[in-house]
C-alpha cells in the first residue's frame, strides 16, 4: 500500500540535486494525519506531510527525505 523509499545512491543524488528535501518529522498532536518537516531559514516554510500514505511508515522524530508537490497542489498551512 506504500511506495517505496528511495535508497542509496538514487537518494544521495536527489537530496545534492534538490529534488528531495532531508529533514526531521513531526507528527501533530491534534491530527495525527497531518505531520510536517520544518525548514530552517528566513522564508522558508515548513513542509506539510498529509495522510498515512504520504508519510509512508515514518513516526514522529525520523529523519526523512520528502519531494515537493508541484505548487499548484500545495496546501495553506493549518490555522494554529
Amino acid at each position: 500500500a506504500y511506495p517505496e523509499h528511495v535508497a542509496g545512491r538514487a537518494l544521495d543524488e536527489a537530496l545534492r540535486s534538490g529534488a528531495l528535501l532531508q529533514g526531521v518529522l513531526r507528527v501533530s498532536r491534534d491530527n495525527v494525519l497531518e505531520a510536517y518537516v520544518p525548514r530552517a531559514g528566513p522564508g522558508q516554510a515548513d513542509v506539510l506531510v498529509a495522510g498515512r500514505a504520504a508519510r509512508n511508515r515514518a513516526l514522529d522524530g525520523d529523519v526523512v527525505a520528502v519531494e515537493l508537490l508541484p505548487e499548484a497542489q500545495w496546501q495553506p498551512a493549518p490555522a494554529a
